[in-house]
């Protein structure tokens, strides 16, 4: 009876320590499968954070673009209306027709002077929002650069006169061109046409959700495997 006592006594022991083995190998997977879980949840945190810092980078570019094209849309219907400006100031002749579009030229300039003003607004310093609430609000404060050779290239235009001498009409249409060169010069350095867009595009954004997706399911089958 002794010795079937102690070979129940063995097997009891046995059968224990293999519990606490299998309980102790269980809990350490489980711990490993936690931390697991634990480092694809905290990359797919910084995936995510990734692909809405791409996003926005690529709004704020697409914004920029789009503003660039608007004014290189009038900026170049600018510089057009400035070459016939140019061109006209060395024409003969004082017939109505040209007295007419002479007329016509001024005041389509007139106009996109005061659309760049949308593009390109004065700076307003505290002293001037104070002194110069007279003023209409688009003509307060000090003018940028940009739009002064708009403006020059106008008052050398107006005093193109029909019965002027060719010097001076020569004299008009070489400052006129001076004014277009230095105007889209001004455009050049503000819209930096030379510059490369380095931004995430949606394909980019795309292949790192996949990659999470890719991540997700690999997890998923090794767990399904166990």
């Amino acid at each position: 009876m002794f010795d079937a006592f102690e070979i129940r006594d063995v097997i009891t022991i046995c059968i224990s320590v293999a519990a606490l083995a299998l309980s102790y190998y269980t809990a350490m997977r489980a711990s490993r499968l936690n931390r697991r879980q634990f480092e694809l949840s905290k990359a797919q945190g910084e995936e995510g954070s990734r692909i809405a810092a791409a996003s926005a980078e690529a709004a704020r570019e697409q914004a920029r673009m789009q503003r660039d094209s608007d004014i290189i849309a009038w900026a170049g219907a600018a510089c057009d209306l400035l070459s016939e400006m140019a061109e006209f100031s060395v024409a003969t002749g004082d017939t109505a027709s040209q007295i007419a579009r002479r007329h016509k030229l001024r005041h389509q300039l007139s106009a996109k002077i005061d659309m760049g003003r949308l593009f390109f607004p004065n700076s307003l310093s505290g002293l001037e929002r104070l002194t110069e609430t007279g003023k209409p609000p688009a003509y307060r404060g000090q003018r940028q650069s940009v739009l002064d050779h708009l403006i020059a290239a106008y008052d050398a235009f107006s005093e193109l006169a029909v019965t002027g001498s060719e010097t001076e009409r020569r004299l008009i249409k070489w400052e006129v061109t001076a004014e277009k060169r230095g105007f889209i010069s001004e455009v050049h350095e503000f819209i930096d046409p030379r510059r490369y867009v380095e931004f995430r595009d949606d394909g980019e954004i795309a292949e790192i959700k996949e990659k999470i997706k890719a991540e997700a399911a690999e997890e998923e089958a090794g767990k399904a495997a166990q």
